[in-house]
């Protein structure tokens, strides 16, 4: 399994690498810059998942009900 993480992600990388590192997991990290999402998990060749990691607040900006109460 091979783990990408897009390089803005920092502390991220920090922390799936002290995952690796301290605790045992076993999985490749690569750091790229993504075009989709921040974190990409994949077996082989095949996209498994793709994550976008929001806070809240960068979250609220998206929500349809808050675009119309501004």
């Amino acid at each position: 399994m091979n783990v990408q993480v897009d390089l803005r992600e920092k502390t991220l990388i920090k922390v799936l690498e002290a995952l690796c590192g301290d605790y045992g997991f076993k999985f490749a990290i690569s750091r790229e810059k993504l075009d989709l999402g921040d974190v990409i998990i994949r077996h082989g060749e095949e996209e498994l998942l793709v994550i976008e990691r929001k806070s809240l607040n960068d979250l609220a900006l998206y929500w349809p009900h808050q675009k119309n109460s501004r």
